[in-house]
């Protein structure tokens, strides 16, 4: 087809006149046949009178009419729309409601270009050069921009997808080329803009792919990176283009299995090790953007939208990779993208997502404590939920329960049983050792056999990799003895029970757990008979000192709670523990335990206890948020809300009803204060 290469180098033809019904006359235009078939078109959408899309317009005699014509019919009409758009911008409707009749024209126009586009016609380059050219000269930018203004976009996403079909078969001209580098100036969004990094991939010899990264003030990796591949070979320059153009489509929350597919070749070219050494160097700047960065640019402005994809996509691609270093990357890369930014929320969630995904995929001990630390740092309503989800796809993925999965992921950080770890640094000796529920000592000893407070300057000068490897190590147990204290406190609400053997092994055996179980008092049923019982001196014994006896594997194990024993056998707990110099690592014994009153067994469903207080409102919050409740702040808008808890496996929710206390409020129109009311049980 070679008709509309007469109509590129020159500005569309006017209509000869105008008919009775208000359509133009083509009479002398290439495409007078096209221009009287869309004539039904534009009537039928003006009778209709649908807005934007109709799910019932292909459907329609008149588009059925256009689209059953042959191959050369329907390219010669995409010329007619835009020689009919042309011709609007620049006449007056003689129509009462020119504004309601020039909308619906361009919706109709629009539809019908669409439909076309979205077949695969056989275009040539001449076709394909006409079609761009339409759109980047000035005065079809006009056009578009008229398109625009009422409400219809020209579909450019079908007219790039056009163009990369025709370039998997074909080389592009470098005049076809230099028009489509001019259609970013039309404001491509992004899957338009991948497809034309694309299209420019496979086409230019010189491949320009660094474009693809944002370099700008406050993306201090995104700058990082821009230099780090510009000083590459060309043909390593041309390699990571092509993966981090791959990167670039990460659109999803998570990849199809043909997104990986496609990207283990392109790391392959790149290579596993120079892979793990850039982003090695790159992760770790995500975390940097600038104050004056943080103050011009918006929420979704601290990293673009072009690098959160590349960044995606680059966490995607670590998925191949089992490596403990990464691993960490990826850890602290997911922490700092779930921080939170001062006025406006989490740095990047999209990237943060994508860690907790290839955490969760991952499955190791390693992975799965480095979630759980996540759960215990970000606090943010939304994160916690995909944390959920991360631990359950992990759970599944490795075929077992939550619990499970969470009991045999505690990492031992190759402590022996008491807890120490010790490691040889030249001439000296570090030592590790856990001395509490969260306290972890670090000491020296040197060759004399004398300890060192300090570093010493031997392991400063020598060992100075090894040594930030301890100091993270030693780090990582306080956050880890933080978790699982926590966990083991929410023990109480699941109710867990294990066989004796299996609680053994993953509590009262394990080299980091145990410095908090070995402090806690248990409860022992076997054959009927019940026992409590801690750890002391090697063995478990009962309040009075005797050693339990007869405990078998088949023995059934559960956290004790106060509430199940007598006063009098608290209290004996309790003079013990003193008496030992014990410290719980949470209330157990000294746990707070309320008894019904006379008042509560005649409401039945509700409480007054803790009625008719005031409380400041963001301190409530913050506790309801640490402690699993559901509240949202209340303001002098639309805003009351009841916090909740929920507790299914109990098949309750709780409710503590509060209210504004005054009309006091802060700058952020937040009430300071509130009042408390019932504490109400409820069916879950």
């Amino acid at each position: 087809m070679t008709e509309p290469a007469s109509t590129q180098t020159q500005k569309p033809e006017k209509p000869s006149a105008i008919g009775s019904d208000g359509f133009p006359i083509y009479s002398h235009s290439l495409y007078a046949e096209q221009q009287t078939a869309i004539n039904p078109v534009i009537e039928q959408a003006l009778r209709s009178y649908w807005y934007y899309w109709d799910s019932q317009f292909r459907s329609y005699p008149s588009i059925q009419t256009i689209l059953k014509q042959n191959f050369q019919f329907q390219i010669k009409t995409i010329f007619a729309i835009f020689e009919r758009l042309t011709w609007l911008n620049q006449e007056v409707l003689p129509h009462p409601h020119s504004y309601e009749h020039l909308r619906m024209i361009l919706v109709a126009l629009g539809q019908l270009l669409d439909a076309i586009l979205q077949r695969k016609l056989p275009y040539t380059e001449v076709d394909l050069l006409g079609i761009v050219r339409w759109c980047v000269l000035d005065y079809y930018q006009d056009v578009y921009r008229l398109a625009d203004r009422f409400g219809t976009i020209l579909p450019l996403a079908r007219i790039l997808r056009c163009i990369e079909n025709y370039a998997k078969q074909n080389r592009l001209s470098q005049d076809l080329l230099l028009h489509i580098r001019g259609l970013p100036d039309l404001g491509l969004r992004k899957t338009e803009r991948a497809t034309y990094d694309r299209i420019l991939l496979t086409q230019s010899q010189e491949i320009d792919l660094l474009r693809l990264i944002e370099v700008r003030d406050g993306e201090p990796w995104a700058y990082a990176a821009f230099e780090q591949i510009n000083a590459l070979e060309p043909s390593q320059r041309e390699q990571w283009g092509k993966l981090l153009l791959h990167a670039s489509t990460a659109s999803q929350s998570t990849p199809s299995q043909k997104w990986l597919d496609a990207a283990q070749p392109l790391l392959n070219a790149v290579g596993i090790e120079e892979f793990k050494h850039s982003i090695g160097q790159w992760f770790p700047l995500v975390e940097q953007p600038t104050k004056q960065s943080r103050n011009l640019y918006s929420c979704h402005d601290l990293i673009s939208d072009r690098n959160k994809a590349i960044l995606t996509g680059l966490v995607w691609c670590c998925s191949f990779i089992q490596d403990e270093a990464v691993l960490q990357w990826l850890a602290d890369l997911t922490v700092q993208c779930f921080k939170k930014v001062p006025g406006v929320g989490p740095l990047c969630l999209k990237v943060g997502n994508a860690g907790l995904w290839l955490l969760s995929e991952v499955g190791t001990p390693a992975a799965i404590d480095r979630i759980e630390k996540l759960r215990q740092k970000v606090k943010h309503k939304s994160v916690q939920k995909q944390i959920e989800k991360a631990f359950d796809r992990a759970a599944e993925k490795a075929g077992l329960s939550r619990q499970d999965l969470e009991e045999l992921a505690i990492p031992t950080y190759n402590l022996d049983a008491t807890g120490t770890l010790h490691q040889s640094l030249g001439s000296v000796v570090a030592t590790l050792k856990v001395v509490g529920t969260q306290q972890v000592e670090l000491s020296w000893l040197k060759s004399d056999g004398k300890p060192q407070k300090s570093v010493p300057a031997e392991v400063k000068q020598n060992f100075a990799t090894e040594l930030k490897t301890l100091k993270r190590t030693a780090d990582d147990i306080k956050k880890t003895l933080l978790a699982q204290r926590d966990r083991l406190e929410q023990l109480y609400l699941s109710h867990r029970t294990w066989n004796f053997s299996i609680w053994r092994d993953r509590y009262l055996n394990h080299p980091l757990l145990a410095h908090l179980t070995r402090r806690l008092i248990w409860n022992f049923e076997q054959d009927g008979q019940t026992q409590l019982g801690i750890w002391h001196d090697g063995q478990l014994i009962d309040v009075s000192g005797n050693p339990l006896t007869n405990l078998s594997d088949r023995a059934q194990v559960t956290l004790w709670h106060p509430i199940t024993s007598s006063t009098e056998g608290v209290l004996a707990w309790r003079v013990w523990l003193e008496t030992q110099m014990v410290v719980q690592p949470f209330k157990q014994a000294h746990r707070e335990v309320y008894l019904l009153t006379d008042a509560e067994r005649q409401t039945h469903t509700y409480s007054n206890r803790f009625a008719a207080h005031i409380i400041r409102q963001h301190q409530f919050a913050n506790l309801c948020q640490q402690r699993g409740w559901h509240y949202s702040l209340q303001g002098d808008f639309d805003s009351h809300n009841i916090p909740t808890w929920n507790l299914p496996q109990w098949d309750l929710q709780i409710q503590f009803w509060v209210d504004p206390a005054s009309h006091e409020v802060a700058e952020t129109h937040i009430y300071l204060y509130l009042s408390t009311d019932q504490v109400r049980f409820c069916a879950w």
